[in-house]
């Protein structure tokens, strides 16, 4: 499909998998390890779909994707959040965000796998 992918995560293990998972799609990945680098390359270049954990430093994955979501160009774009975390608020607030998918580490290459295949 030939798609760009915009991976926003401090954690290089995941980002990794996520490249390698996305490559065998034939899928282009940028990396990113901050909300706000991630914002600089949202400005510069056509994404098509954002994978982002739900903690980072500096501004918080959940602070990125509302920054994501007030901006008209870039609204649109599909939001997945990636994380490891068992804290039940953190959880809660991701999970009532609207139109966003929530993949826990602990199943990433299934459900990233099933996601890139859609």
């Amino acid at each position: 499909m030939n798609r760009t992918l915009l991976v926003v995560t401090n954690e290089p293990v995941y980002a990794k998998l996520v490249e390698e998972i996305a490559r065998q799609f034939n899928e282009q990945v940028i990396t990113r390890s901050d909300g706000q680098s991630g914002l600089d390359v949202l400005a510069q270049q056509r994404i098509d779909l954002i994978v982002c954990d739900v903690e980072l430093p500096g501004m918080c994955g959940i602070a990125f994707h509302q920054a994501v979501a007030q901006d008209v160009r870039l609204a649109h774009i599909p939001f997945v959040f990636v994380t490891g975390t068992t804290d039940i608020d953190t959880l809660r607030s991701v999970r009532n965000i609207p139109n966003v998918r929530l993949i826990p580490t602990s199943n990433l290459v299934e459900l990233f796998t099933q996601l890139l295949q859609s």
